[in-house]
């Protein structure tokens, strides 16, 4: 694991052992995350990230798995509020399940939880420049699993309110 934080590293543009690009669209290996799980389904650690343009529009499905135990966590979006734009239960299936998303009236969240054995899709825009992480909000901000974390590129100037100093 690299001594360097990912901001620090991403502020400083020292990539080279710390920041990991080509984060995966899809999971290394993929199984029925909700059914029994096949053996070694090792995790590794990684500071893979998504570079981001500022404003850009994020979708992140969460998906649930059956490994180690049926429990679910809260998980807390740093910096963000973000909009739930659909759920549901077994495996995400992009092709049948964003035909049944909210997009009209979705519901505003800064934490979430996924139930046992579902998925939960969110939406936000990446209008806050900096390190957004995905934590676990049970364990803690100083040993928090963290699930994502994407670096964002600042933008070129600053687009807010002018009461903003």
């Amino acid at each position: 694991m690299p001594k360097t934080s990912l901001l620090q590293a991403h502020y400083q543009r020292r990539y080279n052992g710390v920041l990991m690009a080509h984060f995966p669209t899809a999971p290394h290996r993929s199984f029925n995350y909700t059914g029994t799980p096949p053996n070694n389904t090792f995790v590794t650690h990684g500071t893979r990230v998504v570079p981001l343009k500022f404003n850009t529009t994020v979708e992140v499905v969460l998906q649930e798995t059956s490994i180690q135990c049926a429990e679910s966590h809260p998980l807390h979006l740093h910096g963000y509020d973000f909009f739930i734009a659909g759920t549901g239960f077994d495996n995400f299936d992009a092709s049948n399940d964003t035909t049944k998303y909210n997009l009209v009236d979705p519901v505003q969240r800064n934490t979430i939880s996924v139930a046992t054995a579902g998925w939960v899709a969110i939406r936000f825009i990446a209008d806050n420049t900096g390190e957004m992480a995905l934590p676990d909000a049970l364990q803690g901000e100083e040993n928090a699993t963290k699930r994502a974390t994407r670096v964002r590129k600042p933008s070129k100037r600053y687009s807010g309110p002018e009461w903003v100093v």
